[in-house]
């Protein structure tokens, strides 16, 4: 338990605001992610580029059958247009706000795939966010799959996704995790709720330090934030075919004969 609390303690204090922007983005689906470059393409000029204007993006939001008057046209640009950014599926340009937007030949690719969680599992193998955003940062797919894939592991809880894989930045990092989930996987519920109570007030105590001296948000810790983009993350990951989200667990599917009995479960 104190060999986890110092873990959590260093972690909280070396990371930072922005390095819990696992994905900035919408809950993102099959769907939302074909009817959002639909409407772009819909929307294009006969040169194949999109005008991100306040109008158009309303537009995109209509095909994207979401209620325009609860989404601004800034919150459809970062929800939206930084989404489909990050997958590599448009190409933005231009001064400003990028507002010249256009369909990348991985976005054709994608809409002319008829099995689109065959596509995007084969495409969250080989993923890579672009370099020199410092915004974003991901886990690689694979190493969650490595470590679904573990004999001891199998499965994970949110809580375990967040505290000890979602801080993953390379491969060399996967045993260090695979071993502090153990341990955690050890401790008693109402130990598990006092390291949950631990971990917040560590956040808390640098937030509120960060406040009083008037520092900007990099500088603070903001837990909810962190479980936010942790759920963001695996909301990400769930386009795979081979890894599920689900009833807050996370299941490798193939060969997992736990998350097919909780599946019939459901449907009885």
């Amino acid at each position: 338990m104190e060999k986890l609390k110092l873990y959590f303690k260093n972690l909280i204090a070396e990371n930072t605001y922005r390095g819990w922007h696992l994905v900035q983005a919408e809950k993102t689906t099959h769907n939302s992610i074909t009817n959002a470059l639909l409407g772009i393409k819909k929307l294009s000029d006969n040169k194949g580029i999109f005008i991100a204007t306040d109008e158009n993006l309303k537009k995109v939001n209509k095909e994207m059958n979401r209620k325009g008057d609860r989404e601004s046209s800034l919150s459809i640009r970062k929800q939206v247009l930084v989404n489909l950014d990050t997958f590599g599926f448009i190409k933005r340009f231009g001064k400003g706000q990028k507002t010249k937007v256009q369909l990348t030949q991985k976005a054709v690719e994608y809409l002319d795939h008829e099995n689109k969680e065959f596509f995007m599992d084969n495409f969250l193998s080989l993923f890579e966010m672009k370099k020199g955003r410092l915004t974003y940062s991901i886990i690689p797919y694979p190493v969650l799959l490595k470590i679904l894939s573990y004999d001891k592991i199998q499965q994970l809880s949110f809580k375990e996704f967040q505290y000890f894989v979602s801080e993953i930045k390379n491969e060399n990092e996967i045993q260090n995790a695979i071993t502090l989930i153990m341990q955690y996987r050890q401790l008693t519920q109402e130990q598990k709720d006092e390291l949950d109570e631990f971990i917040k007030k560590e956040c808390d105590k640098i937030t509120n330090e960060a406040e009083v001296k008037k520092l900007s948000k990099e500088y603070k810790r903001d837990y909810e934030n962190w479980a936010h983009n942790a759920e963001h993350s695996l909301e990400f990951f769930n386009l795979g075919s081979q890894i599920k989200f689900y009833n807050n667990e996370i299941h490798l599917l193939l060969g997992s004969r736990e998350f097919k009995k909780k599946i019939i479960l459901d449907l009885k």
